[in-house]
């Protein structure tokens, strides 16, 4: 996936483990790899949190350029504000619900949105 001036749309698996292992092929070489490894866990994240509230993600993808890399995972739930998500520290001895606050640690910017495929929530990576 060279870095190139037009941006490529590539198709990653739905599933945790595997979208983990592509992502991190992908990226090998275009991304420092402190980089790589935020833009993992984030997906990793994502992808967990789609198969919890909403019966697994419909569609994962990856569009990268020379100053970007944005990954896109749709699902069919109900949709939720990011917001309070985003707002509150999850509590420390939580064993869950540390997922959206992460992600939107780990990227430049993430929303979610709905359209024509679902739910998607959209997180974008500056290069560094």
């Amino acid at each position: 996936m060279a870095a190139s001036g037009v941006a490529q749309n590539i198709s990653l698996s739905t599933h945790p483990l595997a979208a983990r292992g592509q992502m991190e092929r992908l990226l090998r070489g275009e991304l420092p790899s402190d980089q790589i490894d935020d833009v993992v866990l984030a997906l990793h994240e994502a992808l967990v949190n789609a198969a919890r509230h909403a019966g697994g993600a419909r569609a994962v993808d990856a569009t990268i350029d020379h100053a970007c890399l944005v990954l896109r995972v749709w699902d069919d739930g109900p949709g939720f504000p990011l917001g309070p998500y985003l707002r509150r520290p999850p509590q420390v001895m939580a064993e869950r619900g540390r997922g959206l606050w992460l992600i939107d640690r780990l990227t430049s910017s993430c929303e979610v949105r709905r359209d024509r495929r679902g739910n998607v929530l959209i997180m974008r990576f500056e290069r560094r």
